[in-house]
């Protein structure tokens, strides 16, 4: 019986363009009971949750850490104590310097300020090194760091969510589900990395190929990928879509044809160079391009990490290790363990190399980045890398589970769009979550890990159910993607109690729990790989430029 008038207050315009809601009846302004239950704004709703998950994340300073730690705190150590000649050939620690340049930079910068809190740290022979003051230091670069993520988002929904004023929902639940991420929770502030830090490049990047300027965005993601070279994942795409939208032109008069700008070219072609050279051309003036460049690629690791991340290299290892079960052979039976708990060795299926791997991730990319030639739209953009990032993950070398966030951030920037978008995004964000869990494998942090990825993904539904038109989470069989979700999910539901009874019925298949979680959710990326192209081909029927 009520209905809202708007009143703009100026201290919104910097974030959300949001506005004061008063809710009156008619144009007598606010009632008695209005003033008493007063109603936050999406900006200040948004502020307090920023605020929250930071103090949060504070509290969460003493709790496990990684090796991940030790790692750059060395690099601290290396960047600040020896001559740039040094960096990318120094080994006194086993965790050597194995980012780019810029994020090599990057420690230097944070040496500065990290001697101020315990100058012990940047001794490259203190070894597994790790005060108190050391320990609050990193942490909270971390979490400075986490502030650039939160900036880009909020600059990507004020200037492509809120473009149209009526999206404040869609903006307040994009904005809520990126910065209180449980994935990079997990991942960022206890176990330790700088994810946070580096997904706000993406995100910016896509904010600016998005509005169409395109030459920005490109920059911007050069940059990224010299702080850390996971993302080259997604040079196809860049490449496919700058070269097809900003080198190739509309002619005056015929909007269906294209022609060559070599204006445009040179522009794009120059400012990537210009941006590589700034990051390697101090090394290669050293001579250590070469070094650099073998830290980068260290090919000699194996297919999958000791802990397998759920793509197709975890089912294409399962099956391996199940043939090798019932191999009558008492000698393939004692090294069928090997890949449990090192790089993996096939016995029965063919040893796969990172050539194929590489081929492999270049064809499945192959129809969105054809589709993207023929029809180069802003508007689908998101969709397409979402999903070159995701095939990277099925079937690229070595790939860590942490790089599922580079697939789970970027698509939850378009779970708004549609119920279709929104249904792959929850599902696909709470596979990847479940699969960091193990992360986390202390007993004293199970209880942690539970309620951050629940929280998050009750959140989710929460949010995503308010945001978006014509999503009903109460029908979950509207769909054959939504009844075979369902159905997948309530899975998870035995994998939790095999985690739970193994260490009681099982001592001896310790490797149990991690085997079924990795398998288990590889079978659901799988899925959401040939949703999250559907999506595409949607976004790209529907999308106009």
């Amino acid at each position: 019986h009520r209905h809202y008038t708007y009143s703009s207050h100026p201290s919104f315009a910097p974030l959300f363009h949001s506005k004061y809601i008063y809710m009156s009846k008619g144009k007598h302004g606010a009632t008695s009971e209005d003033i008493a239950n007063p109603r936050l704004s999406a900006f200040q709703s948004s502020c307090l949750i920023a605020i929250i998950i930071m103090c949060f994340k504070v509290l969460l300073i003493p709790s496990y850490r990684s090796t991940d730690f030790e790692v750059h705190r060395n690099w601290l150590a290396i960047t600040s104590s020896l001559p740039i000649s040094q960096w990318y050939t120094e080994s006194r620690n086993h965790w050597t310097l194995d980012y780019p340049p810029f994020f090599a930079w990057f420690e230097y910068a944070l040496s500065w300020i990290g001697r101020l809190f315990d100058p012990a740290m940047l001794d490259v022979s203190n070894i597994e090194y790790a005060s108190y003051p050391t320990i609050v230091f990193q942490r909270l670069s971390v979490i400075c760091g986490d502030c650039f993520l939160l900036v880009a988002v909020a600059l990507y929904c004020k200037n492509v969510v809120l473009v149209d004023q009526r999206l404040t929902n869609q903006a307040f639940a994009v904005f809520v589900l990126t910065i209180t991420n449980a994935g990079l929770i997990m991942v960022d502030n206890i176990h330790f990395q700088y994810n946070g830090f580096l997904l706000g490049f993406l995100v910016l990047s896509v904010m600016f190929i998005v509005q169409g300027s395109d030459l920005i965005g490109a920059i911007i993601y050069a940059i990224l990928l010299n702080f850390k070279h996971i993302f080259a994942y997604a040079a196809p795409l860049y490449f496919v879509y700058i070269l097809r939208h900003y080198c190739f032109v509309k002619s005056p008069g015929k909007s269906h044809i294209r022609r060559f700008s070599l204006r445009n070219f040179v522009a794009v072609g120059f400012a990537v160079i210009i941006v590589f050279l700034s990051s390697f051309g101090p090394f290669i003036v050293t001579n250590q391009f070469g070094s650099v460049l073998g830290r980068l690629f260290p090919i000699k690791r194996g297919l999958t990490h000791a802990y397998w991340a759920p793509n197709v290299w975890a089912c294409y290892n399962f099956l391996d290790r199940a043939l090798l079960a019932v191999s009558p052979s008492s000698v393939s039976m004692v090294s069928s363990t090997r890949g449990f708990v090192g790089d993996i060795n096939h016995i029965v299926l063919p040893t796969i190399t990172p050539s194929i791997t590489l081929l492999l991730s270049i064809l499945s990319m192959l129809p969105i980045l054809v589709s993207v030639w023929k029809r180069p739209l802003r508007s689908s953009f998101i969709s397409a890398l979402s999903y070159t990032m995701l095939c990277a993950f099925m079937f690229g070398w070595h790939v860590h589970e942490k790089a599922i966030l580079t697939v789970t951030i970027p698509l939850g920037l378009i779970s708004v769009k549609s119920p279709a978008h929104a249904r792959t995004f929850t599902f696909l964000n709470f596979i990847a979550h479940f699969s960091l869990m193990p992360l986390l494998f202390e007993p004293d942090q199970s209880l942690l890990r539970i309620c951050l990825v629940s929280g998050h993904s009750i959140l989710t539904l929460i949010l995503l159910g308010n945001s978006v038109k014509d999503l009903k989470w109460n029908r979950p069989c509207d769909s054959a993607f939504s009844c075979l979700s369902y159905v997948y999910m309530i899975g998870f539901v035995f994998i939790l109690i095999l985690n739970c009874i193994q260490p009681i019925l099982l001592p001896k298949m310790t490797f149990l729990p991690l085997l079924a979680t990795s398998v288990y959710c590889s079978i659901g990326t799988l899925f959401s790989t040939v949703q999250l192209a559907r999506i595409h081909l949607i976004d790209t029927a529907q999308g106009k430029e």
